[in-house]
């Protein structure tokens, strides 16, 4: 039963300082911003010299409102100190007001944060014995000062307000800030009341047999008393829905506590929203009830799942996280030579062993300023490199002993392998260095701890990548390598171009561990980061997370299935603030709001997985045929097999028994039964037997008769001309099947033979080719009883053939101009497809290109307008103003990668003025057998490329006329730091993740139809 349990209201509106509030209806509207202005609610921030401890104390005020916190500025004038809280303060706020008390003469300022990170300050004052009110203005005039990086637009809905103390005026001293407003342009429009749902003490994650509410404050903000219908509706991920309503009365200026419980007793996640009618914004949050642990405790070493980036131990542990992996900087905590702060992290390393948590302490070595290098790359040099040996062991010495590991640098690939001051064969030499160091330093410290390294991420993991190079300079100095196996398509999207786990995983993992083996003392992979994200704005119950939850199980489950895997820091665990992202998507597993942290789908994912494999040997495969994927554990520490299902495309059903004592799990940690009405689906679900019967279990499931929802799925389209299609079909049942397919109204079906599995099959394309400059068109797929209907897409680019192609110079011709008629210009073209992506329109970048052919090869140009060029530097081009151009020449397709065949070259203007041509796909050092040129000309950027036919087809035959092949491009914009966005064809297939099935078609026309 619902039930609401109602707290006896209290004002928090008795003021630190003397006067009375201003409310809507009188002179001037002021509306309180938050409900409950408790110090313990700020988070501290300190830039100083001195440990962080000694700069700021955090203080309660005279009452329950407001912050107050003294500062000492001693030893240096640079440096601020101060709190801030997350916020969501929309455009209609013209004005923010607050109650300050400070000492007099200091600095103080307030800042606010956009909705696109970018940070503002401006100044005030606070004097006087009952302080002062303060308005600031919400706009750039009032808020002059941007702090960091950004175009300097201010951007709401405002995510954060901090107070601060600046050096420059006296060196010690206080500030006190209460009753924080907002005045209003729209004060009509303004809400009476706040209404407000706290995170519980461990995040609104639960166990099944506890007890379960929301903690609900109203916050009038009104002159009169306000009554109405306290409503909670939610909806759980098995579709069953929780309704409770209350009615409540507010006093002015009071505030109304109470709780709303939830009637969850068994393992699900929910999504909730309380409102309160018209009187206030509706709240959402999430819940997650969740599986928990069997094993109660496990050594550091034999754990496997972890987190990375976590602050909340004691939440960690009731999902089954083992482990932290946290990053502790070289800069921010040694700002003076021989001065050390760890503090923070010492807490920290308490927190977690109270809680039972190991540690992995990632040691980031960016470079202090004062140290005077120029890049980490040069670390390596004895001064640095004896200044780099102290700070870790200033580190060790500092932390707590007991359940840790260290890591040495955090994505060195990236920090330090992609700089154009030295090679990237000199740059992994340097990182093996400071990892050899490292590995030096800690055991002089403490014999035997864990040491970690070459944690370079995606492709730098493969074989003959950055993080092996970097392991072979370490000359054996590591115990563990910390590779993150990243998809480089690992964004969740409407269009289904994520890749899921079990599409590359494996064979990753594999050549993972192969490297381990070869080059670590212990030879293990301790991966420290790996995760998926999904679109910042889908942060509740839809197909995104749904997938997200999928994705995550199923990666979990996979990283128990190859030898020579030993932990996975699971990235990641708390969105340390509010709105962060990266191109639009989030990967946290807690998310912040304004009532604090809250669970992700993954949540129970995470809780579900670790529960059933802690502890588990290595998962071996099961034979279920084409429609599922599944793997059998052994976990003796909890004596159960497990078998991890899932379907590898579509639902399957399961239409036979099991063998009895078999309990079913799903991935939301939930029991069910086992009949014909369970379905499998794309994330895993498990089924538990005692461990002796972990052979009948196999038996059973590999001769269980399942059935899939769609027998046939079409995975890829592809022509080498306009006269057939190459279509790949998976059949996803156990045995062949004859089947028809259907392209035009009218065509004779065409007939084939399918065998599990996958199938390639030549089918007449009739005109379908040759019409327009697209493929769109239906198809029928008949066959054992079922009709598979699918649809056909894909652009086709039109490339006249010459007698003569335009020649690779620094002119640009009429001929040339007339080619390039291919005009990319609209917001559609930007990638990632983020509003927050600042594109100021055709100026600020578009493209225009074209194609034309013969028999000598493809010529391409592109015309590319952008006000502001970032010449290339270094190896890797693809983070300046470049381009990135793709070849399929066989148009075969794949949303994995890219396949043997296929090429990728890049182009860009290195800093010299000259041309830059690298191939990236397969990678080879030395430049490739093609013409190509860049050249800049006032605000233009033209690259052309000459491609003879034998370096896409070898020694095999020239294409001939209507030949299709595909190909993308990506153009990268940089405007000073780093690229922001890209431009290409609708579908990419670049820059977000190498799909060639997103390519679009070239088609070499005739001569006679130019």
């Amino acid at each position: 039963m619902h039930s609401f349990c109602r707290i006896c209201a209290v004002s928090l509106l008795v003021s630190l300082f003397a006067g009375e509030s201003v409310w809507p209806g009188e002179a001037v509207a002021d509306f309180p911003i938050f409900i409950d202005e408790r110090p313990d609610l700020w988070t501290r921030e300190v830039n100083a010299v001195r440990p962080a401890g000694e700069v700021l104390k955090v203080e309660k005020s005279r009452d329950r409102e407001g912050v107050m916190f003294d500062f000492d500025f001693s030893g240096g004038a640079s440096q601020w100190a101060g709190v801030w809280r997350n916020t969501s303060l929309a455009e209609s706020a013209s004005a923010l007001s607050f109650q300050a008390e400070g000492t007099p003469e200091a600095r103080f300022f307030a800042m606010i944060e956009g909705a696109d990170e970018q940070r503002f300050t401006a100044e005030f004052t606070a004097t006087g014995e009952q302080g002062r009110q303060v308005v600031l203005s919400l706009n750039r005039q009032t808020f002059a000062r941007k702090l960091g990086n950004g175009d300097g637009v201010l951007r709401f809905p405002l995510r954060s307000i901090g107070f601060f103390a600046a050096g420059g005026g006296v060196e010690k001293g206080r500030l006190a800030v209460a009753r924080f407003s907002i005045r209003s342009t729209q004060p009509e429009k303004e809400l009476p009341c706040l209404l407000a749902v706290p995170a519980s003490a461990f995040d609104n994650v639960f166990y099944p047999d506890e007890e379960k509410s929301l903690e609900i404050l109203v916050r009038n903000r009104s002159s009169q008393d306000v009554k109405g219908d306290l409503v909670l509706n939610g909806v759980t991920v098995d579709g069953r829905t929780l309704f409770q309503r209350e009615q409540i009365v507010v006093p002015a200026g009071e505030v109304f506590r109470g709780r709303m419980a939830l009637d969850l007793p068994e393992p699900t996640f929910a999504d909730c929203t309380v409102s309160l009618g018209a009187n206030a914004e509706p709240f959402r949050t999430t819940v997650a009830v969740v599986r928990p642990p069997q094993i109660d405790k496990i050594a550091f070493d034999e754990a496997f799942y972890g987190l990375c980036t976590m602050k909340n131990p004691v939440t960690a542990r009731r999902i089954g996280a083992r482990f932290f992996r946290t990053f502790v900087y070289w800069r921010w905590t040694e700002k003076v030579s021989g001065q050390y702060d760890f503090s923070s992290y010492v807490e920290e390393a308490r927190e977690n062993a109270a809680a039972g948590v190991g540690s992995i302490w990632t040691f980031e070595p960016n470079v202090p300023a004062w140290l005077g290098v120029q890049h980490m790359v040069f670390l390596d040099q004895p001064e640095p490199l004896r200044h780099f040996a102290n700070w870790v062991k200033a580190g060790l010495e500092a932390l707590p002993r007991g359940s840790r590991g260290i890591e040495i640098n955090n994505e060195p690939d990236i920090t330090m392998g992609r700089t154009a001051l030295v090679s990237e064969e000199r740059a992994a030499v340097a990182a093996g260095t400071l990892l050899r160091t490292g590995f030096e330093v800690a055991n002089s410290v403490e014999p035997g701890i864990p040491v970690l390294g070459g944690g370079g991420s995606g492709e730098a993991t493969r074989t003959n990548g950055f993080s092996q190079h970097l392991l072979e300079a370490a000359h054996g100095k590591v115990d563990y390598y910390s590779g993150h196996p990243y998809s480089s398509s690992r964004y969740i999207d409407s269009a289904g171009s994520v890749v899921w786990p079990d599409q590359y995983i494996i064979p990753f993992l594999e050549g993972a561990a192969a490297t381990a083996v070869q080059y670590t003392r212990k030879k293990a992979l301790w991966s420290t980061e790996l995760g998926w994200a999904y679109p910042k704005e889908d942060l509740y119950l839809s197909d995104s997370t749904r997938d997200y939850a999928a994705i995550c199980a199923q990666a979990l489950v996979l990283l128990k299935t190859v030898p020579h895997i030993g932990k996975i820091a699971w990235f990641r665990g708390y969105q340390y603030k509010l709105g962060l992202n990266e191109r639009g998507y989030d990967y946290s597993v807690f998310l912040q709001t304004l009532g604090g942290m809250r669970p992700t789908t993954a949540v129970n994912a995470f809780a579900t997985v670790s529960s059933l494999l802690e502890g588990s040997r290595v998962g071996q495969k099961l034979d279920l045929g084409p429609a599922l994927r599944g793997y059998l554990f052994e976990n003796p520490l909890t004596n159960q097999a497990i078998a991890a299902l899932w379907t590898t495309r579509y639902d399957v059903s399961l239409k036979s028994r099991l063998p009895d004592g078999v309990q079913a799990v799903d991935l939301y940690g939930k029991s069910h039964s086992i009949d014909p009405t369970l379905r499998m689906a794309r994330g895993p679900s498990f089924f538990v037997a005692p461990l002796a019967r972990a052979a009948d279990l196999r038996s059973a499931l590999e001769k269980a008769l399942w059935q899939p929802e769609q027998p046939f799925v079409i995975t890829n389209i592809g022509a080498r001309s306009t006269s057939t299609l190459d279509f790949t079909l998976e059949s996803l049942l156990m045995e062949e099947c004859d089947v028809e397919i259907a392209l035009c109204v009218g065509d004779a079906p065409y007939q084939a033979r399918l065998k599990p599995g996958e199938n390639t099959i030549e089918v007449p394309a009739s005109d379908l080719l040759r019409l327009g400059n697209a493929l769109n068109a239906n198809v029928t797929i008949s066959g054992n009883g079922a009709v598979v209907k699918g649809k056909l897409e894909k652009a086709i680019i039109p490339v006249p053939r010459l007698q003569a192609l335009p020649a690779v110079d620094g002119q640009l011709s009429p001929a040339k101009l007339a080619l390039a008629s291919q005009l990319l210009q609209e917001r559609v073209n930007i990638s990632p497809p983020d509003p927050a992506v600042a594109w100021r329109g055709p100026d600020d970048l578009s493209v225009r290109y074209g194609w034309a052919w013969n028999d000598s090869g493809l010529y391409g140009i592109w015309i590319v307008t952008d006000d502001i060029h970032t010449g290339a530097t270094g190896t890797s081009f693809w983070n300046f103003d470049s381009i990135q151009i793709a070849f399929d020449p066989q148009s075969r397709g794949g949303v994995s990668g890219y396949r043997p065949g296929n090429r990728e070259i890049d182009l860009a203007l290195i800093s010299e003025g000259t041309t830059g041509l690298r191939q990236t796909y397969p990678l080879r050092e030395d430049p490739p057998d093609l013409h190509a040129l860049v050249t800049r000309d006032g605000d233009q950027t033209i690259y052309q490329v000459l491609v003879p036919w034998s370096y896409l087809y070898g020694k095999s035959a020239p294409p001939a006329d209507d030949t299709l092949l595909g190909v993308s491009f990506a153009v990268n914009e940089n405007d000073g730091s780093g690229r922001r966005c890209w431009m290409g064809p609708q579908g990419d297939g670049i820059g977000s993740g190498k799909m060639p099935a997103r390519f679009p078609w070239l088609r070499l026309l005739p001569q006679s139809a130019r």
